[in-house]
């Protein structure tokens, strides 16, 4: 869907707006330089203060005994020519509490095929689970 350059900063507000409210946290890591960058939602579902900034990534807040195979997951789709990934997990959050989040990312890749960014949304869902259990 296109949309008409007249409104293209009203939808760009619009978006931002959406994401503010949805508990949606916005990710970009760059392969190369190995960096991520996350947005002030991602911060504030990591248990972050808007004065802090993250000492560690997303990732790194998975438990330790769930992290190998939530990072194989994604490696396997950055390394395998794949274009999407979708996983679900458990993280612990600055201040201890667990979370249930939802990502789904995009990777992006150079025209050799390369994949040079891993961007994508991560979604806390924790109150969903706390409503299965």
């Amino acid at each position: 869907m296109s949309i008409p350059e007249a409104f293209a900063d009203d939808f760009h507000r619009l978006v931002t707006e959406a994401i503010l409210h949805t508990n949606v946290g916005i990710f970009d890591w760059d392969l190369e330089a190995d960096s991520i960058q996350h947005s002030a939602t991602l911060k504030t579902v990591l248990g972050y203060g808007d004065d802090e900034q993250p000492s560690k990534a997303w990732h790194e807040h998975i438990p330790e005994s769930e992290r190998y195979q939530a990072m194989h997951a994604m490696r396997e789709s950055i390394t395998n020519g794949k274009t999407k990934y979708d996983g679900v997990h458990r993280i612990i959050d600055h201040h201890g509490a667990s979370r249930w989040v939802v990502v789904k990312a995009s990777v992006l890749r150079d025209r050799k095929g390369e994949a040079k960014r891993f961007v994508g949304a991560l979604i806390d869902v924790t109150n969903l689970q706390k409503d299965r259990n």
